[in-house]
């Protein structure tokens, strides 16, 4: 079906119809009930995402066991929260929370195989590129510049891809950033 169908179809029911439809809608599933949620409450937009964000720490350091470090479940608690979020700066904030979970795994249990350090410095490149599309940059600079510095001497020119993609988006002389 396509959209305007659906048009078509919504706007020839009644208003107890709808909120028949949207009632099934919200039961149907969970994610279907946090955008309700959100939709109704901005405010919840916020509670929404801290819980997409332990999702994540809890993939690098969960409360109790070993780190899983399933990237599936991370890649899904973004694009989850993608599909709920209003405001850039907030799925900025849960995209940066991966990042900074990954280097301080990477500091924490020492070097890791080259794959890793590929994925979070791609997820990096992708969140500069959203915080600049968004034009929040000056609003998560120097959190950007903490996840650089933070990843150092880590392992396989980690620390250089990470400051070369700051620099790239920031376009700061390293010397007047330093």
């Amino acid at each position: 079906m396509k959209i305007t169908e659906i048009e078509f179809y919504l706007e020839n029911k009644t208003k107890k119809e709808l909120i028949a439809i949207v009632i099934k809608l919200y039961r149907l599933s969970k994610h279907n009930q946090e955008l309700l949620h959100v939709e109704i409450n901005p405010e919840n937009e916020n509670m929404a995402k801290e819980k997409y964000k332990k999702i994540i720490k809890d993939e690098f350091f969960p409360e109790r066991g070993d780190p899983k470090l399933r990237y599936s479940i991370i890649r899904k608690a973004i694009t989850d929260f993608k599909k709920i979020c209003r405001k850039p700066e907030n799925l900025a904030d849960v995209m940066l929370c991966y990042i900074e979970n990954g280097v301080d795994f990477a500091i924490e249990y020492g070097d890791i195989d080259e794959d890793y350090y590929i994925r979070i410095e791609n997820i990096f490149a992708d969140t500069l590129e959203y915080i600049f599309d968004n034009k929040i940059e000056n609003l998560l600079s120097k959190r950007c510049m903490e996840i650089m510095l933070n990843t150092g001497d880590t392992g396989f020119g980690f620390g250089h891809g990470m400051n070369d993609l700051y620099y790239a988006y920031y376009n700061i002389d390293e010397e007047d950033d330093l």
